[in-house]
C-alpha cells in the first residue's frame, strides 16, 4: 500500500483556526510573514486532522468501496487525493483513486454571487437544501459570517447530482441564505460535456480512532528539542496565543530550519502542519513563512 497522503488544508483547520483568529486581531499586520501556532492534541483531534473528509457522491463511493469492493463516480476534478485516509463508521481506510475513462453527461453550471439587495424571487435556507447542494456550496462559505471568498463562483452539476439538486430543479431557487447573508443563484442552460470516470478502492489502515492516531504518530510525530532562549520564547508564545510577526526574526528563522526534512502532515514552500512533541506534550503545529526563510 502506498503511504497515504492528505489533501491541502485551509488555514481554518484545528491549528489554522487559532492562526486566523490571531491574524484578525493584529493591528497594522494584516498578513504576517512569520506565523507559528501550537494546539495541544489528543487521539480525536489527531485523527480528524490527518484524515480527509469527504461527502456526497465521494462519500458514497468510498463507503461502497469499503463494503463491496471497487466503486466508481464521475466528475470534473479529482475527488480526493490518491492515497488519502478516510473514516467510515469508525474505521480508517486509505483510498486509491484512478481515472478509468470518460463519460458523456449532461451538466448545468450554477452561478453564485453575493447579493446586497432583493434577489427578486425565492430564497432557500442553506440548511434546508439537499445534501448535494450543501456540499457544492460548503466550499464557498467560510467563517462565521458566511462570506464568499471571491465575488462570483460557478458550480458544475453532472449526472445524478442534477436529479438530486434543488438549485437546478424546474422550480429553481433564486437565492440562498446562509448565516444572515443572501447569495443570488442562477442556473445556466443544460449542456453536454465529457467528465472523468473515477475508480475507488479502499484498504484498511486502522480499526478505531485511537489506533489511527497511533498510526499517525508513527509517521508524523517528532520531538522539538534543543531550543535556544529566543526559539523557546517563540514556542511558548505560540502555545499561549499564537506567534505572528510582520518580519522574520533570526530566532524564528533558526526555529523554522528545525522543521526542514521533518515528516509533515501537510506542507508547501510556505510551511505546513506538523505533529510535534514539545516537553512531553503533543501539539498540532502550523508554521508559515516566506519560502526563502530557510
Amino acid at each position: 500500500m502506498n503511504d497515504p497522503r492528505t489533501t491541502r488544508r485551509r488555514l481554518l483547520s484545528l491549528t489554522g483556526a487559532a492562526a486566523a483568529a490571531g491574524l484578525a486581531s493584529l493591528s497594522g499586520c494584516v498578513d504576517p510573514d512569520a506565523v507559528l501556532t501550537m494546539e495541544e492534541v489528543d487521539d480525536g483531534s489527531i485523527a480528524s486532522e490527518v484524515s480527509t473528509s469527504v461527502s456526497g457522491a465521494e462519500k458514497r463511493a468510498v463507503e461502497e468501496a469499503v463494503e463491496n469492493g471497487p466503486a466508481t463516480t464521475t466528475g470534473v476534478s479529482l475527488p480526493v487525493d490518491d492515497g488519502a485516509v478516510v473514516e467510515v463508521d469508525g474505521s480508517y481506510y486509505a483510498v486509491e483513486v484512478e481515472v478509468t475513462g470518460t463519460e458523456a453527461v449532461m451538466q448545468y453550471t450554477v452561478t453564485v454571487e453575493p447579493e446586497a439587495g432583493d434577489v427578486g424571487g425565492s430564497v432557500d435556507e442553506y440548511d434546508d437544501l439537499p445534501e448535494v447542494d450543501r456540499d457544492k456550496l460548503r466550499r464557498l462559505l467560510r467563517g462565521r459570517d458566511g462570506t464568499i471568498d471571491d465575488e462570483r463562483f460557478e458550480l458544475v452539476y453532472t449526472g445524478d447530482e442534477v436529479e438530486a439538486s434543488a438549485l437546478v430543479s424546474e422550480e429553481g431557487v433564486d437565492g440562498v441564505r446562509h448565516e444572515g447573508s443572501v447569495y443570488s443563484v442562477e442556473a445556466g442552460e443544460e449542456t453536454e460535456s465529457e467528465v472523468d470516470v473515477y475508480r475507488y478502492t479502499a484498504e484498511t489502515v486502522a480499526g478505531s480512532e485511537s489506533e489511527f492516531a497511533d498510526w499517525a504518530r508513527e509517521r508524523y510525530l517528532w520531538r522539538l528539542t534543543g531550543l535556544g532562549e529566543g526559539e523557546r520564547e517563540i514556542v511558548e508564545e505560540a502555545i499561549e496565543s499564537g506567534y505572528y510577526e510582520s518580519g522574520v526574526e533570526e530566532e524564528f528563522r533558526i526555529l523554522a530550519g528545525r522543521f526542514v526534512d521533518r515528516p509533515a502532515v501537510d506542507s508547501s514552500d510556505w510551511g505546513g502542519d506538523y505533529l510535534v512533541e514539545y516537553e512531553e506534550t503533543e501539539y498540532l503545529t502550523h508554521i508559515h513563512h516566506p519560502p526563502d526563510t530557510v
